[in-house]
């Protein structure tokens, strides 16, 4: 059984009642006027542009970020691709005032090499065994 509630007072009334059997409401005012149910194109007309050029702005925005993201990170990526792969600078030498400062500068870095070297200390160790040895006596007066 369907039951409507009156729009003056608030009794709940069944279907077949024409008058609330309360305040004694008849007909319109018994039974309340139902809005009519608006569609979806009907919402969309009320709309503003506004709405519409704000979601807009908020997608272009995004887009923005992102695009302007992906071009600093790829700029960035060649800047260090370029100086990864790039020879290092060659330093040119100081001018050297003679050429024995210059055969001199050439082999420094031989001269360490021999004479850290472990064999070569031996062997001049025997040398000078050896040389020692070799000497004559002196003979004391």
């Amino acid at each position: 059984m369907n039951r409507i509630k009156c729009a003056r007072c608030g009794l709940v009334n069944s279907t077949s009642d024409v008058v609330c059997r309360r305040c004694g409401a008849e007909g319109s005012q018994l039974f309340p006027k139902r809005e009519a149910h608006e569609g979806p194109r009907e919402a969309a007309k009320k709309s503003t542009w506004l709405y519409t050029l704000l979601f807009l702005s908020v997608i272009g925005g995004g887009f923005y970020y992102l695009y302007n993201g992906l071009l600093q990170s790829f700029e960035q990526v060649q800047s260090t691709e370029a100086n990864r792969l790039a020879p290092p600078p060659k330093q040119t030498p100081a001018p050297l005032t003679s050429r024995s400062e210059s055969d001199q500068k050439r082999v420094e870095p031989y001269k360490n090499a021999i004479r850290n070297a472990p064999g070569l200390a031996e062997s001049q160790k025997r040398v000078a065994e050896t040389q020692k040895l070799m000497q004559p006596e002196r003979k004391k007066e």
